[in-house]
């Protein structure tokens, strides 16, 4: 009888223990998420189940090899992403259109956002200027279509992904994000 005891108590403490897991979070996206800079929007919420409402649109997700694929009834967006500690970095496209006279001649040159206010300018000595003011020296990686940025001043040094298609470049760029509490 006290065998029969011991393997209920032993099964009991096993389901709870499950029950615990099982109700925990599902992955480490899971839970809402802001960028490092403005903590109190939300941008992201994964959910259980592979859903996620990220910008207030309503997605389903998969993980594939450091790309978040994200499908909604309208689109499908592949971002690629990286952790760093607790912090995700999630690399949007933004396209960007050359504004200089003819062809531009590779990432030489001066680069202005769909949006009208971000940009970029490349010179052939490597130095850039982003969003008109923000200095600094960069290289590029061919191979696997990386610009390294080194911010001269107070920013880290990053690494931008780009796509470059005659007069229209495509940068994705990391946007630290925390989880909110």
């Amino acid at each position: 009888m006290k065998s029969i005891r011991r393997y209920i108590a032993l099964a009991l403490m096993m389901v709870m223990c499950f029950c615990m897991i099982g109700c925990g979070e599902k992955d480490a996206f899971y839970g809402k998420w802001a960028y490092s800079h403005d903590t109190e929007k939300m941008i992201a919420q994964f959910k259980t189940g592979g859903k996620v409402t990220y910008k207030g649109t309503e997605y389903s997700y998969v993980e594939n090899n450091g790309v978040l694929e994200m499908t909604s009834a309208n689109e499908t967006l592949n971002y690629k992403y990286m952790w760093d500690g607790d912090v995700l970095y999630i690399y949007e496209p933004m396209t960007y259109y050359y504004q200089g006279e003819g062809e531009a001649d590779g990432l030489v040159g001066y680069w202005l956002a769909e949006n009208g206010r971000s940009n970029y300018e490349f010179t052939a000595q490597g130095t850039f200027r982003e969003d008109s003011y923000i200095p600094g020296y960069y290289s590029v990686n061919e191979e696997n279509h990386s610009i390294k940025c080194v911010y001269n001043d107070q920013y880290f040094d990053t690494v931008i992904y780009y796509t470059l298609d005659g007069n229209t470049l495509v940068v994705e760029y990391p946007w630290p994000m925390v989880k909110m509490k």
